[in-house]
């Protein structure tokens, strides 16, 4: 099997590879974005979570590139996924789904599917040194897997 790890390398070097870590698959580490993202907590945060993907989609092209080759050229199953599994892993999984003729209404489920997680994701990060504290810093439009934001 592969696995294509989308987290920065901070993000790894915190959590390590986690609980697939042990096992012999190809290992792609492709970040979509690395090093800190650091936001001054002094701007007023007028960004919605849409715009945010918006954001990556535009300036992580040649990741997302890499990503979706990495997939395609994959002979056995492969796994995807960056820490709550919801945004990048979500962008991809649209990006995916979309090259494979989808239809909307079906990427947009999927995306809104992680709702149903969502606490768990959250009990589990909330457990992890790397992500104790920052669910006090997010923006709270953030955190729900709405409908309207894959859209």
């Amino acid at each position: 099997g592969v696995i294509v790890d989308l987290r920065s390398t901070g993000e790894v070097g915190v959590d390590g590879r986690g609980q697939l870590g042990d096992r012999p698959p190809v290992y792609h580490h492709l970040p979509l974005f690395d090093g800190p993202l650091i936001v001054d907590p002094a701007l007023p945060n007028t960004m919605t979570l849409a715009d945010r993907y918006f954001l990556i989609i535009e300036q992580a092209k040649v990741p997302i590139n890499r990503v979706v080759t990495a997939l395609a050229e994959c002979s056995t199953p492969a796994v995807y996924h960056c820490t709550a599994g919801k945004d990048r892993t979500g962008l991809i999984s649209a990006v995916v789904l979309g090259l494979l003729g989808v239809a909307d209404e079906f990427i947009v489920a999927d995306y809104a599917a992680t709702q149903e997680n969502l606490d768990a994701i959250i009990g589990r990060l909330t457990q992890s040194d790397g992500y104790r504290d920052a669910f006090d810093h997010l923006p709270p439009d953030t955190l729900p897997a709405k409908p309207a934001t894959m859209l």
